[in-house]
């Protein structure tokens, strides 16, 4: 495993989501789909909402920045069906996660103004192991 892993995923929640719809709208394959009430990730919780996963792993030495640049320029294209009245909640999730104690990333203006058009939530998930180097 690499020191750095991740993925960035586009996220869209809602009731009864049509999934080929939303794959033809943006022209993309759904790589996860969880149904209201399905247990999420075999655990004991259970999905309020139907949740449409596109997610984009982080390939080896490749930086987050890269990979979310490549999920929002698929984006930049079919956004105005993003803010489709059915969905409930949309965001593009980074997750991180580290051997060592101590990450940073950085997102170049640019990026920030795109995303900023998008118009839609960003959040980061972080997932750190603590590792030092001796």
């Amino acid at each position: 495993m690499s020191l750095l892993s991740g993925a960035c995923s586009l996220l869209i929640r809602g009731e009864g989501l049509d999934k080929e719809s939303i794959d033809n709208n943006l022209k993309i394959t759904h790589t996860g789909y969880i149904i209201k009430g399905q247990s999420i990730k075999h655990s004991k919780i259970t999905a309020p909402k139907d949740v449409w996963t596109y997610e984009m792993k982080f390939q080896q030495d490749e930086k987050p920045s890269t990979v979310l640049r490549n999920l929002i320029m698929k984006l930049i294209p079919v956004k105005n069906y993003l803010y489709d009245d059915k969905f409930e909640d949309i965001c593009i999730r980074m997750y991180l996660q580290s051997e060592w104690a101590q990450m940073y990333f950085d997102l170049s203006a640019a990026i920030i103004k795109v995303l900023a058009e998008l118009n839609i939530r960003f959040e980061v998930s972080i997932l750190s192991w603590g590792g030092v180097q001796e």
